[in-house]
């Protein structure tokens, strides 16, 4: 690990990552190309805001980040197919129900109807219009 180039801290912490009988066999060259295509990705900006900064307090330093922009991670983005699916589903049975009780009122309120111009009482006495008033 000792031909490893020194310079981003990121890109260092990434690189100590490599474990060491891996690292010795790698030359500067190919070193210089990883951490090439490390700095490429790191530059390469894929959000609207991304805002790195320290915040140096008293007794601690902290590393702020703050990232803004649309997710585009697959996983992300087929989670949210499946969720809007899923919503159409409901909504769709929402109103198929609702269109369905409206015929069964409006079926029975026109069979009451033809039963009340018809003249027939399926109970003496007592009338819709009854209960109404």
């Amino acid at each position: 690990m000792s031909e490893m180039p020194s310079g981003d801290p990121y890109i260092e912490n990434i690189l100590a990552e490599v474990p060491e009988d891996t690292a010795r066999t790698l030359t500067t060259e190919q070193w210089e190309g990883i951490r090439e295509a490390l700095r490429r990705a790191r530059d390469n900006p894929r959000h609207f805001l991304d805002v790195r900064f320290i915040l140096p307090l008293y007794f601690i330093r902290l590393y702020c980040i703050f990232v803004f922009g649309r997710d585009a991670r697959e996983r992300v983005s087929h989670l949210l197919i499946e969720r809007r699916k899923r919503t159409m589903a409901v909504i769709g049975a929402i109103i198929l129900s609702v269109v369905f009780v409206a015929l069964i009122a409006l079926a029975l309120s026109a069979l009451y109807i033809i039963k009340t111009l018809a003249g027939i009482d399926l109970f003496e006495d007592v009338h819709l219009r009854d209960w109404m008033l």
